[in-house]
């Protein structure tokens, strides 16, 4: 500031000089507000540009970031763990699947109508031609963020700009753009080349063949055109320090334990596979087996010796030789299974904790662990207050745009929450004449 004038930048690189009108505070303020209308949103961080991973070039030069852990290897335990599948769909399922209404907006500078209200509550109660309201789309969301840590809702628009329908997307299909505000969902089984340059590429370009759709970054009115996308996206992330473009999710650190308790399945599944019968050894003394014979020993505990079905079946050894001896003797090799249910409860609980999520609610409850209702009460305080809250918290945010376009402004969508109240205490409060209420 110099003389009644104040520099900046331009996002242009060039400078922008602004005559502070009247000299005084209130016309400074005046000139600052214009020019920080803006510059308020332009940070002076460095772009986050490795973090995401290689740039990935779609047709026409689309381009777009791949994300730190792929999508397909994160839901590869999500469609293998019991316990991981069932914990994203409770935190999910209460995030979202309770409950929604509006409420005023206290942070809105707008007053709230009855009439944007009724427009906000027609929307909401059916957002798409499936019928799904606001909940059913949200909870899809829900569930894409807590397997892979991101998640979208589609905005499509009227020609006017105006808010008509709202759609999940499936997660593992989006892709953030690189050096700009939009996203590309991405056709599944893309074919990923590098190297020489194809069709005509950039050589050292990585290319990927596959349709693409582009969506703009849905701001309300402020939503900036993107590669001429129909539709725009809200996005959700949950934070990563190593991955500011997609983020990671919230169990990321549990990742061993899947993998571990997925190779116990496995190892346990070829045992039962393989070894119905003990494992054996057959002894022959005094003579040899012909190799018939021993064709049929092997086909035996190769194929006939396995499977439910072949339980209990006997083999027949004969020899020509006087004096030959033939002993089948079992092998002292029985399996440790005391040892493969408790580690295997280990990594239960490992990967339950990795989610944040109290074991009772997910169907667990150790003989000895129960504790009293106050335990179990404060349990689930602090798994609402700590787990589901903050998702409630950031998916009303990431939908107040879209509630401030078709309501007018003023109101903000607000979710059911999960009541952790002993029912006694309840009829109790409620005996005594203590009014309860739900709180959003």
């Amino acid at each position: 500031m110099d003389d009644g004038r104040w520099t900046t930048d331009d996002d242009g690189g060039g400078a922008v000089s602004v005559d502070v009108l009247g000299g005084g505070p209130g016309g400074e303020a005046a000139a600052l507000g214009g020019v920080f209308a803006r510059v308020a949103k332009a940070s002076a961080q460095m772009a986050d540009a490795g973090a995401a991973g290689a740039a990935q070039v779609g047709r026409g030069g689309r381009l777009w970031a791949e994300p730190r852990y792929g999508a397909s290897d994160l839901l590869h335990f999500f469609d293998t763990s019991t316990w991981h599948r069932r914990c994203c769909i409770l935190k999910a399922t209460l995030g979202a699947g309770l409950g929604w209404t509006l409420e005023p907006d206290p942070a809105s500078a707008r007053r709230p109508t009855a009439k944007g209200r009724a427009a906000a509550m027609r929307l909401f109660g059916r957002v798409n031609e499936s019928g799904e309201d606001l909940a059913g789309v949200c909870v899809k969301a829900l569930v894409d963020l807590e397997a892979i840590g991101y998640a979208g809702i589609e905005v499509v628009r009227r020609g006017d700009g105006a808010v008509a329908e709202l759609y999940h997307v499936p997660a593992r299909t989006l892709r953030r753009a690189r050096g700009g505000p939009g996203f590309f969902q991405v056709a599944p089984g893309a074919v990923a080349f590098g190297g020489a340059a194809r069709g005509g590429g950039a050589a050292g370009t990585v290319g990927v063949r596959a349709a693409s759709v582009p969506f703009a970054a849905y701001r309300g009115a402020e939503t900036r055109p993107f590669r001429g996308a129909r539709s725009a996206l809200v996005w959700l992330s949950e934070y990563d320090p190593r991955d500011d473009a997609y983020g990671a999710p919230a169990w990321l650190g549990a990742l061993g334990a899947l993998a571990l308790d997925r190779s116990a399945v496995e190892h346990n599944v070829a045992l039962f596979r393989n070894g119905l019968m003990a494992h054996a050894a057959v002894t022959v003394s005094g003579g040899k087996l012909s190799a018939e014979a021993i064709d049929g020993v092997r086909r035996f505990f190769q194929s006939t010796a396995v499977g439910v079905e072949n339980a209990g079946r006997v083999l027949l050894l004969q020899t020509d030789r006087d004096g030959a001896k033939v002993e089948v003797s079992r092998l002292d090799v029985a399996a440790q299974d005391l040892g493969f249910v408790e580690g295997r409860r280990a990594l239960r609980d490992e990967i339950v904790s990795a989610h944040g999520v109290p074991p009772r609610l997910v169907g667990i409850a150790a003989a000895g662990q129960l504790g009293g209702a106050g335990e179990v009460e404060g349990q689930l305080r602090t798994f609402r207050e700590a787990v589901i809250r903050p998702r409630q918290r950031m998916l009303s945010a990431a939908l107040q745009s879209v509630a401030d376009s078709v309501s007018g402004g003023g109101w903000r969508v607000a979710w059911s929450v999960l009541d952790v109240t002993d029912a006694a205490a309840d009829a109790a409060l409620a005996r005594a004449g203590v009014g309860l209420s739900a709180s959003p």
